[in-house]
């Protein structure tokens, strides 16, 4: 479990060191517009997100859930010099989508792997660790971010080229410490697969109606969550000098981290239903604070509400997908669940970037606070009794 962590920790260190300063990169050096970053950032999303019931079906055979993880953490980090060498969108859109390719590789045969390998009881602390760990190197990314553009006289090329080296060692920390269990399935698991797979192929259908219920709240919660890229930009619309534009970030995934690893406490003391409600609350008043106020302060707590709503969210999100199918089709159940999500998101990034061209940021971010508002009725129509969480 551990080792995953760092695998994540390094990744993402050297994803975000590149991501914080993205949107800006393609903006001021390219010429791009918000349209564009929204484009491409959900199109890379939903590119990789359609790998993803392939690999998670694949890492249920005999192919192995390590062996497909590490392929995608190797292309995820052979993306990274393509963006250092970027001199058009297209090149840019290349890098993306080959990065976003790895993460959809990765990430379903990575996620069952924490099932098998955490008992029932312990799988939402298990997520919540690994996905610590991950928004740990999501706010030292930001920061190195910040002190290599000082170095190098703010050079986002220069940035980009430092952002190979972690990548590289995350490869090399998955490939020599993590080791795969053997797979086991709890009775409550087989019998839900018994129930849910009664001669029908693996898929939305084939996983049961507990499963579309998660997949279709994943997908509606990715919905209102347009892209962290135009938190980045609502950071330049308010005159935040280029340096500092990754500090965003690093506000955001340091609360990410600190909630993440509190997750499964917070479920004990208010219950799953609840908790994720209340992650939903901190994204609705993140964009209403971002659309009444253009000011620093209101950037930076926006910021801090997103990370609080990211670090509840995802953990609790990713131990429904876990409890709702057995063992032996987790790969696939996070392979389809993250598809409807990266769905989900390409039509909010689209979305989010064609009403800030058109009517600005501000009327952008008061149209997301009322589409988070939409999902709160539907976390208690969709969402499973708390009794997934009792244990954790």
């Amino acid at each position: 479990m551990w080792a995953l962590g760092w695998t994540s920790l390094l990744t993402d260190i050297a994803s975000e060191m590149s991501q914080s300063l993205l949107p800006i990169f393609l903006t001021t050096t390219l010429g791009a517009g918000a349209l564009t970053v929204g484009l491409i950032d959900g199109i890379a999303n939903l590119i990789g997100a359609l790998v993803k019931p392939v690999s998670g079906r694949l890492s249920d055979g005999r192919h192995g859930r390590k062996k497909l993880a590490l392929l995608g953490y190797g292309i995820a980090a052979a993306a990274r010099p393509i963006m250092a060498l970027a001199t058009n969108i297209n090149w840019v859109l290349s890098a993306r989508v080959i990065d976003r390719v790895g993460k959809g590789i990765r990430g379903a045969p990575r996620d069952a792997l924490i099932a098998d390998i955490a008992a029932p009881e312990d799988r939402t602390r298990a997520y919540g660790v690994r996905k610590s760990l991950d928004s740990l190197g999501a706010f030292i990314g930001p920061l190195l971010a910040i002190l290599l553009l000082a170095l190098f006289d703010e050079n986002i090329r220069a940035v980009l080229w430092a952002a190979v080296i972690p990548g590289i060692i995350a490869v090399l920390v998955l490939a020599v410490f993590v080791r795969e269990p053997r797979l086991n399935s709890t009775a409550s698991e087989k019998k839900a697969s018994e129930a849910s797979q009664q001669g029908a192929p693996v898929g939305f259908g084939g996983l049961g109606s507990r499963f579309r219920q998660v997949a279709l709240l994943g997908a509606l919660v990715a919905l209102a969550r347009s892209s962290e890229a135009f938190l980045l930009l609502n950071a330049a619309r308010a005159g935040l000098d280029i340096m500092f534009i990754p500090a965003v970030i690093f506000v955001m995934a340091i609360t990410y981290s600190a909630c993440a690893m509190i997750a499964a406490s917070v479920v004990s003391a208010i219950g799953g239903r609840k908790a994720l409600t209340l992650s939903m609350l901190c994204l609705s008043v993140a964009y209403g604070l971002m659309a009444a106020s253009s000011t620093l302060p209101a950037i930076f707590a926006a910021a801090l509400l997103w990370g609080v709503h990211m670090g509840i969210s995802q953990p609790l999100l990713a131990t429904l997908a876990a409890a709702a199918v057995s063992a032996k089709s987790r790969g696939t159940a996070f392979g389809l669940f993250g598809l409807a999500a990266s769905i989900a998101g390409l039509v909010a990034a689209v979305f989010a970037g064609f009403v800030w061209d058109s009517y600005g940021g501000a009327t952008m971010m008061a149209a997301f606070a009322a589409v988070s508002c939409v999902v709160f009725p539907a976390l208690w129509i969709l969402l499973p009794s708390d009794d997934v969480f009792a244990s954790t």
